[in-house]
């Protein structure tokens, strides 16, 4: 049997960027993360530590921690963070910490990937990334958007997640250059009328008059009956020329949880 080394002698790690298991992520956030330190490869218990990748458009969707702090810094990109309802932009360079409790969305606005390096604080979130995610080979090309799997819900009451905040009810998409209304289904990357943020591209764009229900069985044209949640995603600038707002449809469908 193996026997670990005493705590009393040198340790150290140097990894290259593509080292550590990595995974793609499902809608709305897509993109891939990457394990870095975690207690599986390192003597340390106290952490776990890996890089984020945003396409432009995605978001990680609104979710504290009950029991854990969690400390990201901007490689690349720019973006937002909402913060219990407080916007802040957010730039290369930028560092950010989500104490416990503290509800909060991260959202690439800008035109390119947005990458993290995040410690999280007690471990656990690489479990949450396992659970949701597909395993990814380095420089593999991203694929088809995907849906959360089913049943997350325990792991995320087992992770003590924080669920989303309740927010106004009516909500919609809104493009200020077009001045029109448009519903949107996140799980499935479905938007109305070509409205079609980069990052989920990969979606399928219907009519409003060719809805399909979305995972769930709630109809697109039917989600404005449940609570939604103000969020800006950079649209595709030969559709709007500029960000546009997404407002969330349904706590149900875009529930709590990193990714």
């Amino acid at each position: 049997a193996e026997v670990a080394k005493p705590v009393n002698e040198p340790w150290w790690a140097v990894m290259g960027p593509e080292e550590g298991e990595s995974l793609w992520q499902p809608l709305p956030s897509r993109g891939h993360v990457t394990l870095k330190l975690h207690s599986e490869n390192s003597p340390y218990d106290t952490f776990t530590s890996g890089i984020q990748v945003l396409p432009p458009g995605c978001f990680v969707r609104e979710h504290g921690h009950q029991a854990n702090h969690e400390l990201i810094f901007i490689h690349e990109g720019s973006g937002e963070v909402e913060i219990e309802g407080n916007v802040y932009p957010v730039e290369k360079g930028g560092t950010v910490m989500f104490g416990r409790y503290a509800r909060h969305v991260i959202t690439n606005t800008g035109d390119v990937d947005m990458t993290m390096f995040w410690v999280f604080m007690p471990p656990g979130l690489e479990h949450w990334f396992r659970g949701i995610g597909k395993p990814r080979e380095p420089g593999a090309i991203m694929p088809d958007a995907f849906p959360r799997p089913d049943g997350v819900e325990e792991l995320m009451e087992q992770m003590r997640f924080v669920p989303p905040a309740k927010r106004c009810a009516g909500s919609r998409l809104f493009s200020a250059s077009t001045e029109s209304i448009h519903h949107v289904d996140f799980e499935s990357g479905r938007h109305a009328l070509g409205v079609e943020p980069q990052g989920l591209r990969d979606g399928v764009a219907r009519r409003d008059d060719e809805r399909l229900p979305p995972r769930g069985g709630v109809a697109a044209s039917s989600l404005s009956q449940y609570s939604g949640h103000p969020r800006k995603v950079h649209a595709d600038a030969r559709l709007h020329g500029g960000a546009a707002n997404v407002w969330r449809q349904d706590r149900e469908q875009v529930s709590a949880g990193a990714g």
